[in-house]
């Protein structure tokens, strides 16, 4: 019964709608044919940035030391800050588990450890002390932004097409089985139970620290239990709303110590590994999975919205997205179009290259927007991280789009590298040119995770998968 319970949950992910993907469709879009024409050169002089800091944090330092506007830059960039300090993922050295951070010296220099797991800690440390703190406390490999994942899967019309109400009216319903759900949004939870779509008790806890039905996180979660719940009616759930990280790592073991049988995690996850399985958050999934558990994740939607390329060099030193000089690759649903996003939406770009887990090959992540006032792309935003050999092959970009109708784009830079990599960029919303081959990301990815595409009701016998599904 229970094995049979299992594949049901497994199933209730094949009809699965991107929340992204939902607000790009309504999004309009334009047609452009100038990706070449850039305002400025990216070349800047990274001597002075501290290495273990994520380029952003290294910026926000700097114009907080320099008494500039810092919290502007802050709320543009997304950074979350607390008075005068920000909340950090700090990850410790590759191969090292948390424990070999000297968490005596972070305390000595002010910094409030939130959260702690083995692999990974959540902080807030003061603005002032970030340097002080990257280059003296001993067994850190880096401080970045809140890693934070992106959710995937939402709708499910699942139950009759699967003959999953066969199963049920022979009193397959999941009971006895304990089933997870780890997720970053869980509002109207309480509304779904007093409506009857979700079982009337069940476990929860908000590592959060937000409130498990905070309005501001979404519904993602609660739609993804109610989705299960159509499945095994029967079965003891088990609800976690994650922010970060840390705080994933900490409800798996919660799992495992409630003795859960079966993981939902319909989530992405970015820049922790080449998505190959390795990497902290695949580690997460494969010590549920040691420990008896089923870890079943969303495939994620990211067929459009991936790229990946061996770096070839313009006169510039830009990569080449169109093979004839086109130095920017534009958020927008096809090459020659871009999107036109509206003010109050995030821009988000994630890179990586295949040289984990630490490089010296230095290559940049830019973002620019469409100036009509000039005809060119100006840069707006950018993520230049310093890798020296000790630090990881990756860049990030978050920006605060304040305009009406704004047109985005990336550039990838070549600063310090003797070799061309193997690199992948994911645009949040779609890359104009797009890569869906291998665009399964963590923990995906991991080899004892069972991964689910989405599949329209209407094309489910024959399919295929949505165009959008990895």
């Amino acid at each position: 019964m229970k094995r049979i319970s299992i594949m049901l949950f497994v199933l209730c992910l094949l009809f699965s709608m991107n929340r992204n993907l939902a607000f790009a469709q309504h999004l309009q879009k334009a047609k452009m044919t100038d990706f070449k024409t850039i305002s400025s050169s990216p070349i800047i002089d990274k001597t002075n940035q501290v290495p273990k800091l994520s380029s952003t944090l290294d910026m926000l330092y700097r114009l907080y030391s320099q008494n500039a506007n810092y919290r502007d830059f802050s709320d543009q960039v997304q950074l979350q800050l607390l008075d005068d300090m920000v909340v950090v993922t700090i990850l410790p050295l590759p191969g090292q588990a948390i424990d070999s951070i000297d968490r005596s010296k972070l305390e000595y220099f002010g910094a409030k450890i939130q959260a702690s797991a083995k692999h990974s800690m959540r902080a807030a440390i003061p603005i002032s002390q970030l340097e002080k703190i990257a280059t003296t406390v001993a067994g850190i490999g880096s401080i970045q932004r809140v890693i934070q994942p992106i959710s995937d899967a939402i709708i499910s019309e699942g139950v009759a097409l699967m003959n999953a109400d066969e199963w049920q009216a022979q009193d397959y319903q999941g009971a006895g089985v304990k089933a997870a759900v780890i997720d970053g949004g869980f509002y109207k939870l309480t509304e779904a139970k007093n409506n009857g779509d979700i079982p009337q008790t069940y476990y929860s806890h908000d590592y959060s620290g937000s409130g498990m039905e905070a309005s501001s996180d979404g519904e993602h979660g609660t739609a993804v239990a109610e989705a299960v719940y159509d499945i095994a009616p029967q079965a003891n759930y088990y609800l976690y709303k994650i922010d970060d990280v840390t705080h994933l790592e900490n409800a798996k073991d919660d799992c495992i110590a409630q003795g859960v049988q079966v993981i939902n995690h319909s989530m992405s996850w970015f820049n922790l590994s080449y998505y190959d399985g390795t990497g902290p958050v695949s580690d997460i999934a494969n010590d549920a999975v040691a420990n008896g558990i089923t870890w079943v994740n969303a495939a994620g939607n990211r067929a459009e919205e991936h790229y990946r390329s061996i770096f070839t060099a313009t006169a510039e030193g830009y990569h080449d997205f169109t093979g004839s000089g086109g130095k920017l690759n534009a958020l927008g649903p096809e090459p020659g179009s871009v999107w036109l996003f509206p003010a109050g939406t995030l821009v988000r770009g994630y890179m990586n290259w295949d040289g984990y887990p630490v490089t010296d090959q230095d290559y940049d992540l830019y973002l620019y927007k469409w100036n009509k006032s000039t005809s060119q792309w100006d840069q707006v935003a950018s993520s230049t991280n310093r890798q020296t050999g000790s630090t990881e092959p990756t860049e990030s970009v978050v920006y605060l789009n304040r305009e009406k109708d704004a047109r985005y784009a990336f550039g990838v830079y070549k600063f310090s590298a003797t070799t061309n990599v193997d690199f992948r960029l994911i645009g949040i919303y779609g890359l104009s040119y797009h890569t869906p081959a291998s665009s399964v990301l963590d923990p995906a990815c991991a080899e004892d995770v069972i991964t689910v595409a989405a599949i329209s009701m209407n094309f489910y016998e024959a399919g295929p998968q949505e165009y959008f599904s990895s």
